[in-house]
C-alpha cells in the first residue's frame, strides 16, 4: 500500500501550474454537475411553471384556484395564474378593485354576492353557478366551490376555493333539456300510453295519456310504480318482456292485461322501442301502450257477424262506406265463381251487380243501412262481361 501512495505522490509532485488549474476546474464542473442533479431530484412533482406565474395543471383541466375577501366588502384577492388560461384576463387585472365581479353578470354577481356573505355567516361551504364575459366578449359559465377561511383570530372573513369553466357542460345541459321538452310536448299530444323506462327497468317519465289511464301522477309511476297497473299474476311476465327488449337490444310486442284507474281491467298492447345515447349504447327502452279492448270486442262481434252472414241461405255482401266489397258469404261466392281463397277487396261494387241494381243500393239501400244496418232487396247479379242471373242481395 505504501508503495501505491509513494507513486500517487511521485506523479502528482510532477504537474505543473496548469495542470493544476485544470484539474480543478474539472472538479469544479463535477461539483456544479452534482448539485444541478440533486436539486432536480428533490424538485416536487407539481412544480412547474405557475411558480414563474404562468398557468400551471390547473389551468390545463379548465380550472384556477382563488381567495376572496367578503367583509366588509367583497374582493378577489389572489387567483391562480391558471385563470388567464380560463378567460383570458391575467391573474393581476381580475384581483385590481373590483375587476373579477364586474366581468361576471350582473344578475350572476348579485347572486354570488349574497351567496357568499351568506356562506360567511353560517360559515357552510357552497357551489354557484355563474356566467361571465371573457377577454374575447364570448359569454361563457364559470363554477365556483367555497370553503370559508379564518384569520389568525379564529374569525370568518373570507373564502378560497376553485373556479371551474362549464361552458361546455351548460351547452349540453340545455341542448339535454331542450330535446326532453320537445319530447314531452311530442308524448303528451298523442292518446297512446308512453313509459320512459331506464336500463333496470324503472320508470323515468310518463305522458298524460299514462297519467289519466292509471289515475296516478308521474311521481306515483315512478321507478317500479309504473308496474302497479298490471295484475299480479301477469305482472313479472311484462317485467321480463321489457328486461328481454333491452338485454336483446331489440323492439318486442306483446298484450297485457293493466287496471285502469276505475279498476277495470283492460287489454293493453304493449310495444318497446330500445333507446340510445350519442354513443350508441343502450340507455332505456319507451314502452308504448294502446288500450285495444273495444278494438277487441268489435272484432268478436265481427266474428259472429261473418259466422251468421256464411250461414244465411241468401247471396249476402258486407260494403265499406266507400261501396267496397270486404265480405261475401259462401253463397254469393258461388254465384261470381269465387273460391275460398279469393279475396273480395278490390272488387269494386259495380263489378258484381248490373247498374240498375247497384243505383237501388245507393239510394235505397245505403239509407236502410244506416237506419237498421241491414238492406235486402233483389237484383241482378253479373256473373260474366255479357251474363246475369236474378237474384236476392243482402247487403249490411
Amino acid at each position: 500500500m505504501q508503495n501505491e501512495i509513494d507513486q500517487l505522490s511521485a506523479a502528482v509532485s510532477g504537474f505543473g501550474p496548469i495542470a493544476w488549474v485544470g484539474l480543478g476546474g474539472v472538479a469544479f464542473v463535477l461539483v456544479c454537475l452534482g448539485f444541478i442533479f440533486g436539486m432536480v431530484l428533490r424538485r416536487p412533482r407539481n412544480a412547474g411553471p405557475s411558480a414563474a406565474g404562468q398557468p400551471g395543471p390547473l389551468g390545463a383541466c379548465g380550472a384556477a384556484t382563488f381567495a376572496c375577501r367578503v367583509t366588509p366588502t367583497l374582493k378577489f384577492t389572489a387567483l391562480s395564474a391558471d385563470i388567464e388560461t380560463i378567460t383570458g384576463y391575467a391573474s393581476e387585472v381580475l384581483t385590481e378593485s373590483d375587476a373579477f365581479m364586474r366581468m361576471l353578470d350582473e344578475r350572476d354577481a348579485s347572486m354570488f354576492e349574497t351567496k357568499a356573505r351568506n356562506a360567511v355567516q353560517s360559515e357552510i361551504p357552497f357551489v354557484a353557478d355563474v356566467r361571465y364575459e371573457d377577454a374575447d366578449g364570448q359569454k361563457r359559465w364559470l363554477q365556483i366551490r367555497a370553503e370559508i377561511v379564518r384569520d389568525g383570530r379564529g374569525k370568518t372573513n373570507g373564502m378560497r376555493g376553485v373556479l371551474k369553466e362549464i361552458t361546455e357542460q351548460k351547452r349540453l345541459a340545455t341542448e339535454a333539456a331542450a330535446a326532453w321538452s320537445r319530447f314531452n310536448a311530442l308524448a303528451n299530444s298523442t292518446p297512446t300510453m308512453l313509459w320512459v323506462l331506464d336500463e333496470a327497468g324503472d320508470c323515468q317519465a310518463v305522458n298524460n295519456a299514462t297519467e289519466r289511464f292509471a289515475g296516478m301522477n308521474e311521481t306515483q309511476l315512478g321507478g317500479t310504480g309504473w308496474t302497479r297497473s298490471i295484475p299480479e299474476d301477469e305482472r313479472q311476465a311484462v317485467i321480463k318482456f321489457v328486461a328481454r327488449s333491452i338485454e336483446e337490444r331489440t323492439s318486442l310486442k306483446r298484450d297485457a292485461a293493466m287496471i285502469d284507474g276505475s279498476g277495470r281491467v283492460r287489454l293493453v298492447s304493449l310495444s318497446t322501442n330500445v333507446a340510445r345515447d350519442e354513443q350508441g349504447q343502450v340507455s332505456g327502452v319507451v314502452v308504448v301502450g294502446t288500450d285495444v279492448t273495444d278494438r277487441s270486442e268489435g272484432d268478436k262481434q265481427l266474428d259472429r257477424l261473418r259466422q251468421i252472414v256464411d250461414a244465411s241461405d241468401h247471396h249476402i255482401a258486407i260494403l265499406a262506406p266507400d261501396m267496397r266489397i270486404t265480405t261475401l258469404n259462401t253463397q254469393a261466392r258461388n254465384v261470381l265463381g269465387l273460391g275460398e281463397r279469393d279475396s273480395a277487396n278490390s272488387l269494386a261494387l259495380w263489378h258484381v251487380v248490373t247498374k240498375d241494381t247497384s243505383d237501388e243500393i245507393r239510394t235505397e239501400g245505403l239509407k236502410a243501412c244506416t237506419e237498421a244496418g241491414i238492406w235486402h232487396g233483389r237484383g241482378m247479379v253479373r256473373t260474366g262481361e255479357e251474363t246475369s242471373v236474378a237474384s236476392e242481395l243482402t247487403v249490411t
